[in-house]
């Protein structure tokens, strides 16, 4: 053999080996997460932040994560899920989804109905999501998800405990699809109460009218915050913010049901955290992008309620720290 040839072969060997001992270059996986609302509310970006986080980290394939927000509070007409489902259909037509994740209620109805028009043969997770919106139904075997507990009857005992005197309870959510199913899930706790309260739903007013309302409740009363993407005069908010004027124009205690409306005026509660679903859904869908889901329940619930109040409107309201139930944070 000459020298030149030998030479070569000994390189093109060397060059083989060399790409035999490196690992092989990880997959790209492609995950869509569907919000319900808007991404950038604080509950849902926390929630975003912890998801994409933990499924990026946690994976030995780098993970590509598309955002879409069905943004129903201010987009919900009669044709709008169907231009939505060409719109996405169109739009990922030349990519392969490998898990699609939905968040909240009305993203798991619309992949439920458009899911394998759009991403055909992709399996479904989905969170923010509680039992008693799912119902009985039986999903395909190809969707998976987390449940989160969400309770109204807790938050009711405790306020009732600290205000022994109340006569009146005050009922504050909006008119949007989801403040709808919210305000329904809230009523059933609330019907265990409506022998010793009466209430009063305040959902049919524009929002400066219903804070016009709160600042002359009669004595004895307490108010019950759900959630209010939209007022009944069709205008648009982030729930957060709402919860802050509704407080501070209410002339009796605010109570809510979300973590995130501590500090933001209400007195507290027994309250749900949904960031804090973020990390679980993202360990779901790692097990799904790894095929190995089949080892867990098809849907598992996960608490993640704590009994949280807000210094300030104790201080407000008069509420001794010594009468909050044992193991309150504050």
């Amino acid at each position: 053999m000459k020298p030149r040839t030998a030479l070569l072969a000994v390189c093109t060997g060397f060059i083989l080996w060399i790409a035999s001992a490196l690992p092989a270059s990880a997959a790209t996986r492609h995950v869509v997460l569907l919000f319900g609302e808007r991404p950038e509310l604080p509950g849902l970006a926390l929630l975003q932040a912890d998801l994409v986080r933990s499924v990026s980290s946690d994976s030995a394939d780098r993970i590509e994560v598309y955002n879409e927000s069905m943004d129903l509070s201010r987009f919900e007409s009669k044709d709008y899920q169907l231009f939505l489902r060409d719109f996405l259909k169109a739009k990922y037509a030349d990519k392969k989804i490998d898990v699609a994740i939905a968040i909240l209620s009305p993203s798991l109805d619309f992949l439920l109905n458009y899911g394998s028009v759009i991403f055909p043969g992709t399996p479904i997770v989905f969170c923010g999501i509680d039992k008693t919106e799912l119902g009985n139904r039986s999903l395909p075997a190809h969707v998976r998800g987390i449940l989160l507990k969400r309770q109204f009857a807790p938050t009711v005992e405790i306020a009732l405990r600290l205000h022994p005197k109340t006569e009146h309870a005050v009922v504050v959510a909006g008119t949007s699809e989801i403040d709808t199913r919210l305000l329904e899930q809230a009523k059933r706790d609330f019907g265990f109460f409506e022998s010793r309260l009466d209430f009063q739903y305040l959902t049919t007013l524009p929002l400066q009218n219903l804070l016009t309302e709160l600042s002359h409740l009669p004595t004895h009363t307490l108010v019950f915050y759900t959630t209010l993407f939209r007022d009944a005069a069709g205008e648009t908010f982030a729930p957060l913010k709402v919860v802050e004027r509704v407080s501070a124009a209410a002339n009796a205690p605010t109570y809510g049901f979300l973590v995130q409306y501590v500090g933001r005026g209400i007195v507290g509660g027994n309250v749900y955290n949904m960031s804090a679903y973020g990390v679980e859904t993202a360990k779901l869908a790692l097990q799904v992008l790894a095929g190995t889901e089949g080892s867990r329940p098809q849907v598992a619930e996960v608490p993640a309620n704590k009994v949280l109040f807000d210094w300030r409107q104790l201080q407000r309201w008069g509420i001794s720290e010594p009468s909050l139930p044992a193991g309150s944070e504050i």
